[in-house]
């Protein structure tokens, strides 16, 4: 049992000594770019469903009132193609 307590003290200094871990993590309002290194890897690629960010220039991001008009939206438009098939295939 003291080793147990003397292993949890010390992982527990151990912790306490070490310096924070903090990388940089891209959010709203910041960029970030791939380093020339890798960035062959990264092709840019084209955007063909626009989602309400890409309609607009600028950061590329929306609101939730945004995205679930525009999901609404493309659910309109999947249920009328569908039932267009499904007509097109009982005429036949």
């Amino acid at each position: 049992m003291q080793k147990l307590v003397k292993n949890a003290v010390l992982l527990s200094a151990a912790l306490l000594a070490a310096p924070p871990v903090q990388g940089e993590t891209p959010y709203y309002g910041k960029s970030y770019t791939q380093p020339e290194q890798v960035r062959h890897l990264f092709p840019e690629i084209e955007v063909k469903d626009k989602t309400p960010a890409f309609l607009r220039d600028g950061d590329g991001f929306n609101s939730q009132e945004e995205m679930m008009s525009y999901i609404q939206h493309s659910k309109l438009k999947v249920l009328t193609c569908l039932l267009k098939q499904s007509e097109h295939i009982r005429r036949q």
